[in-house]
């Protein structure tokens, strides 16, 4: 047996320890059922299914204190799936070491408190993280050291600190949310070099100052939300000029009071957009 998907199966009771010995197993997946996989007896064999390469489990209740480490042995994944389960407590570093081959994580809807760990931001293969409604602090630092990351989506979050302008480094993203954070400062006009981006989400945070003219040179974008921050200004002519010269179809900025001027715009908030 290589591969077993009972996504959204109704399956009750706990996943078993037995699937562990199919050795040829490369592919589990049995998100959204209700599952329940309690503290160490149910979480550490997890790690003992060496073969997989996609392995998803969101959307059951798996109850333990963070990420459990032996996911580590893991070293085949290529796309992990653990979001919605009852995952609490601090991330760990150990538990995303040796999982160089992966390139999609999706750790949403659990409870972590904790920051983004060294160990996972460096895994030189991922191209996908998806981290909403996980409870995330610290700092948004940990962005530049994702270096062949595509798309990051960490909305509803406590992540905070400025949007570094080394991120201009990051050439590969092409989707970044990091909507309803406490990130503050300026928007970096080093932005301007991420050409990639088709989809950017900045609302609801903190950010200061003025619509960077850098932001012109985005000519993939198709969706831009500065919305529910503290920016203040005009929106430039040259991002404007991305509606009718090149792909943006969606432009959100907080224009409906005297802070901020847009001729352009698709809606003035983010919430009647």
């Amino acid at each position: 047996v290589e591969k077993i998907v009972l996504y959204k199966n109704g399956l009750t009771g706990s996943l078993p320890r037995e699937v562990s010995l199919l050795s040829s197993l490369n592919h589990l997946d049995v998100g959204a059922n209700k599952l329940f996989n309690y503290g160490a007896e149910g979480n550490e064999w997890l790690g003992d299914m060496t073969s997989l390469e996609k392995f998803s489990y969101g959307e059951n209740y798996f109850d333990y204190d963070g990420i459990p480490t032996q996911i580590s042995k893991l070293t085949n994944l290529v796309e992990y799936d653990c979001s919605y389960t009852l995952y609490h407590g601090p991330l760990k570093d150990e538990a995303f070491a040796g999982l160089n081959k992966l390139k999609m994580l999706d750790i949403s809807g659990n409870e972590f408190n904790s920051s983004i760990p060294d160990t996972l931001a460096s895994l030189p293969n991922l191209e996908r993280l998806y981290a909403m409604e996980a409870t995330l602090l610290g700092s948004f630092e940990f962005v530049t050291k994702m270096q062949v990351i595509k798309e990051m989506w960490v909305d509803y979050n406590g992540i905070d600190g400025m949007i570094p302008p080394a991120i201009e480094q990051i050439k590969s993203l092409n989707s970044l949310s990091v909507g309803d954070n406490r990130l503050s400062g300026p928007i970096p006009k080093e932005m301007g070099k991420l050409t990639n981006l088709v989809q950017l989400w900045l609302y609801d945070n903190s950010l200061t100052g003025s619509i960077p003219e850098e932001i012109r040179a985005l000519t993939n974008l198709e969706t831009l939300y500065f919305s529910g921050n503290d920016i203040s200004g005009a929106v430039p002519d040259g991002v404007c000029n991305l509606k009718t010269d090149a792909k943006l179809e969606k432009l959100v900025v907080d224009c409906g009071g005297d802070a901020v001027t847009c001729k352009c715009c698709d809606s003035c908030d983010y919430e009647s957009s």
